[in-house]
């Protein structure tokens, strides 16, 4: 299960987005215009959040060197903005262009200054840990420990630089990046080190991706310590997204649907901005009578735009094009433990790692103890998010939405 999201600060995840975030403005460079069907999935998500109820007046897709970026007209609230997305759906830059005057007009619009030369992508090049600043090198040391320094890149644009390092430690290679002031921007597990051998060529995959399905004994509903699946039972989340209030309410229906010889509960999830239905999508999970495992079967999505379906990016059924169930939440969580969710090849590969057993929070609906933290993140575009669900309960925050109220409701 995903929730459409849109950032409107990037917070950086990844050096090619560190690339495109050094790019403040931009040069029109193989530009062409585009309708909304033909831009990504997760591009399509992003607009649709920035949009909302106002208007989408126009989009380009841009070109540069061998990537593509989208940037967007639109008017919200009388207000008039362009606004530039990533290829994976990411805010890269939102301008206020002015004040929509009169209806069908458009105002002149602010000329843009011409990017400054400290505004072109970032390049990389080796150093030693000698040529590193005396605060990265401090924070270098920290991190490698007892462990090895491998080697150490650093990464130039914007006026601004960034050292990536790789590292092993405690037979585990991981990739580290700093900030110039030597802050962890990102530290990502690459895999296990063979004693004595420098590994080569791909990674082993850390994630479970096969639940011996045919062996479980499964039902269409059930529960277990972090997992509701009965009908009638609601989730009700809500947050901010600069001025929108999003709310995604998620309800277990009445209705089953049949995957093969599964049968699978209905879990119907709605996602709305300012009131403004953005996406419903109809999920199918089952519950093994045996450990409690909660498994995912695939979803249906529809993608709304002022009240009409626009899209249904993100289906998946098990089954069909390679497409496999994932596990949804384990019955039995063990910390560090990583498991995929989706197994759906180039649509949706959503995967989970347990990072706390023993999270409270705080939410509008009480505050909830000894909670499970996951962070779930996308391998197709690298994002990253954490959630966090309460014994008893179920989900009680995603991202920057809290829970504001829960229980059964009449169907």
């Amino acid at each position: 299960m995903t929730r459409l999201s849109i950032w409107v600060f990037v917070v950086v995840l990844s050096i090619p987005v560190l690339t495109i975030c050094a790019v403040p403005a931009w040069a029109q460079e193989g530009e062409k215009k585009v309708s909304i069907d033909q831009v990504p999935e997760k591009v399509k998500a992003a607009i649709l959040r920035a949009v909302g109820e106002g208007k989408l007046v126009d989009i380009g897709e841009i070109t540069k060197g061998g990537k593509k970026f989208y940037e967007i007209e639109m008017v919200v609230d009388g207000k008039e903005y362009d606004v530039l997305f990533s290829s994976s759906g990411k805010v890269l830059e939102k301008t206020f262009e002015g004040y929509k005057t009169e209806k069908g007009k458009r105002p002149v619009k602010k000329v843009k200054k011409p990017a400054k030369v400290q505004d072109q992508p970032m390049s990389e090049k080796k150093i030693t840990l000698d040529k590193v600043p005396g605060k990265v090198k401090k924070a270098i040391l920290k991190a490698v420990g007892n462990g090895r320094l491998v080697d150490i890149g650093v990464f130039t644009g914007g006026g601004k630089k960034l050292y990536e390092i790789e590292m092993v430690v405690d037979g585990r290679e991981f990739d580290v990046l700093f900030s110039s002031d030597g802050k962890v921007v990102r530290k990502t597990f690459e895999g296990f080190k063979a004693k004595g051998k420098k590994s080569a060529g791909k990674k082993a995959d850390p994630f479970q991706n096969s639940f011996d399905l045919e062996s479980r004994e499964l039902a269409s509903r059930g529960s277990n310590r972090y997992f509701i699946l009965e009908p009638g039972y609601q989730l009700v989340l809500e947050g901010k997204e600069g001025e929108r209030t999003v709310q995604l309410k998620v309800t277990i229906l009445s209705e089953t649907k049949k995957i093969g010889n599964i049968v699978t509960r209905i879990v119907e999830e709605r996602e709305s901005v300012d009131g403004a239905l953005i996406e419903i999508s109809r999920n199918f999970l089952a519950i093994c009578k045996r450990t409690g495992s909660v498994f995912y079967f695939g979803e249906e999505v529809d993608i709304y735009m002022n009240g009409k379906v626009i899209g249904h990016e993100g289906a998946w059924i098990h089954g069909k094009d390679k497409a496999r169930a994932g596990m949804m939440m384990p019955g039995e969580p063990v910390l560090g433990a990583r498991y995929y969710q989706e197994v759906a090849p180039g649509v949706a590969m959503d995967r989970a790692r347990i990072a706390d057993l023993n999270t409270t929070l705080k939410t509008p609906a009480g505050t909830f103890k000894r909670c499970l933290r996951v962070q779930e993140e996308n391998p197709l575009d690298k994002e990253k998010e954490f959630k966090i669900h309460a014994p008893g309960i179920g989900l009680v925050q995603d991202e920057d939405l809290l829970l504001v109220r829960y229980g059964f409701v009449n169907m």
